[in-house]
């Protein structure tokens, strides 16, 4: 990997933390990105060492972590199109990543204040339509991955990479 300029490096913070958030990545990519630019730089920042070091720690610690290493460049309601166009691709592959998908982008979505913008807004629909199913009470689980499928269709084809730091 290239060493990357401040505010490539905020973008890829902004991705790893929301990525990681809603399931489409885990931490041992988070940490493997984190020891390939150890690799690349002369002097590292203390955070990054210390986030390379923590592939035993929890989702959560590895999120506050990468805050320490920068700010990221985007907010997370900016950044989840370009997520999810990643969990498209994933869908594609292993479609039972649905449900752990749909109850990561649902934990965004409420942090969010329930209030996401656009298209972003069905973010609450699939962890509830998954219960339902589940439960019996309304729906099937394979017409959910579905529409969860055809949902992040709609940002196939984003790539976060391409972006340009604000």
């Amino acid at each position: 990997m290239m060493s990357e300029d401040g505010a490539a490096f905020g973008l890829t913070v902004a991705y790893l933390r929301c990525a990681l958030d809603i399931g489409v990545i885990d931490v041992a990519a988070v940490i493997q990105w984190a020891d390939a630019t150890l690799a690349t730089l002369q002097h590292p920042p203390y955070a990054l060492i210390e986030l390379a070091l923590m592939s035993r720690s929890s989702r959560e610690e590895v999120m506050w972590q990468l805050l320490q290493v920068t700010t990221p460049a985007m907010a997370e309601d900016e950044m989840l199109p370009y997520v999810l166009s990643v969990a498209h691709s994933r869908l594609l592959g292993d479609p039972t990543f649905g449900r752990r998908l749909a109850e990561g982008i649902y934990r965004l979505w409420a942090r969010s204040g329930y209030d996401l913008p656009g298209t972003l807004q069905a973010c609450g629909y699939f962890d509830d339509a998954y219960s339902l199913a589940d439960s019996g009470v309304h729906g099937h689980a394979e017409v959910i991955d579905r529409e969860l499928f055809e949902f992040t269709q709609h940002f196939a084809g984003l790539d976060w990479q391409t972006l340009k730091a604000p």
